[in-house]
């Protein structure tokens, strides 16, 4: 009688009689794809961080622009109407900074420079209420952190104000004990009535993201008093003088 055994042979096979440039070139092609899965992961975060929330800010101001043809205030009209104009140009930049650097650009040189213009442009398109206060003073970190930090930064406030209808946020940067924190409160109606979890899941899940590369955490919890605190904390290091890095 005849058997017929299915055999995997390269299961049985010694380590020296399998073909070691196969399992190299296995290992490469392995290695390729986690490097452009990882890479397009990456420009998906800054797609999302730059041009969507400018986009963001672009239908706020839409908005606004609709009201004040409904009131037949033609000067503020026009005013939103150019702003508007801009704000689309920054997208288009945006986009040209992505294509060609895989990251988009902070409006500044430096984190608080751009948290700042940032937070400016954010009261306008809201006629929210927005503080910010710096501790961590003219310190300037590795130009790899402060562009995580900043898109961290301006997702929590957009969240604040699209989702949680805030009327005040407040931000605040500070260094102590050996860590670098990014907090971000606000007023509004909570995460659970915002849904936040639900509708602004890809944002939050990029935020967390962006934390784990700094090595630091990312917590996203209910302020006391009622509202949303999201809080980053990194580890500190040796500040950066000078411009660069």
């Amino acid at each position: 009688m005849t058997h017929c055994i299915d055999v995997d042979i390269g299961s049985v096979l010694s380590p020296e009689a399998r073909d070691p440039d196969a399992d190299r070139a296995r290992m490469v092609d392995d290695e390729v794809h986690a490097r452009v899965e990882q890479e397009r992961q990456m420009l998906a975060n800054e797609v999302h961080d730059s041009v969507a929330q400018s986009i963001t800010s672009v239908r706020m101001r839409m908005t606004m622009l609709r009201d004040a043809i409904a009131r037949g205030d033609t000067g503020r009209a026009g005013t939103l109407a150019t702003d508007i104009d801009t704000a689309i140009a920054g997208v288009q930049s945006g986009l040209r900074e992505i294509i060609t650097h895989f990251r988009g650009a902070m409006a500044a040189p430096d984190l608080v420079s751009a948290l700042e213009i940032a937070i400016d442009e954010l009261r306008v398109v809201s006629e929210v209420e927005i503080d910010f206060t710096n501790l961590l003073g003219n310190a300037k970190l590795p130009a790899y952190e402060e562009h995580q930090m900043f898109y961290i930064a301006r997702e929590a406030i957009t969240n604040a104000l699209k989702y949680a209808h805030a009327n005040c946020v407040g931000v605040l940067l500070l260094e102590e004990q050996g860590h670098i924190e990014l907090m971000v409160t606000d007023n509004g109606i909570g995460l659970e009535q915002a849904n936040v979890r639900q509708q602004g899941h890809f944002g939050l899940r990029i935020m967390q993201e962006r934390a784990r590369r700094l090595g630091g955490t990312l917590t996203v919890e209910p302020c006391p008093c009622g509202g949303t605190r999201v809080r980053l904390v990194i580890p500190s290091c040796p500040p950066i003088s000078g411009e660069g890095a």
